[in-house]
């Protein structure tokens, strides 16, 4: 699971939803619609996102996430340090077991997101 630095305004909190650029992650990889990301935002706040949408330009790729619960920062961090070394776990499946282990389900409206 990969934990993305999110800059959280009012809107995009109320929203539920932010769009983040690929050019502005550390990501080595494009994200996929329906993986499952930790976001992190500039108080700190860790929550699990979906990939809801992607858009392109000519010059970068757009994730929408589609925020969902708050992560206690000792969730997450063990979360994506187990995803890290995890090898060949496929994202999805692999990301929805570590948050299971951690006692974090995924909220109903962000499981029907695909």
């Amino acid at each position: 699971m990969e934990m993305l630095a999110v800059e959280l305004t009012a809107f995009t909190r109320r929203t539920g939803s932010v769009v983040v650029a690929h050019s502005a992650t550390d990501l080595v990889r494009g994200l996929e619609p329906g993986e499952t990301v930790a976001t992190r935002d500039q108080d700190d706040v860790v929550r699990v996102a979906v990939v809801a949408d992607l858009d392109f330009d000519l010059e970068d790729t757009y994730y929408r996430l589609t925020l969902g619960e708050v992560l206690r920062l000792d969730e997450a961090e063990l979360a994506v340090s187990t995803a890290l070394g995890a090898g060949a776990l496929p994202v999805r499946a692999g990301a929805e077991r570590l948050l299971a282990a951690v006692g974090v389900s995924r909220p109903a409206h962000l499981r029907r997101v695909r």
